[in-house]
């Protein structure tokens, strides 16, 4: 008795879990819920140090970037 009890609420639990997951990743795919990913170009330089290396090859060579 308190054995087949127990399953149902384990089974229950799962049911909930699971439609929980998918009410999730169905907000998420219809962008309910926005997940902002940034992405960054791979040719963006940051580093300011290597903008005034460049600067000043381009002063010295030319301009061949």
């Amino acid at each position: 008795m308190l054995r087949n009890g127990l399953n149902k609420k384990i089974f229950s639990m799962l049911i909930i879990m699971v439609m929980l997951i998918l009410l999730l990743s169905a907000c998420t795919y219809l962008g309910v819920i926005s997940v902002e990913v940034q992405y960054k170009k791979p040719y963006e330089i940051t580093e300011p140090y290597v903008k005034d290396w460049i600067n000043e090859v381009k002063d010295k060579e030319g301009d061949f970037f």
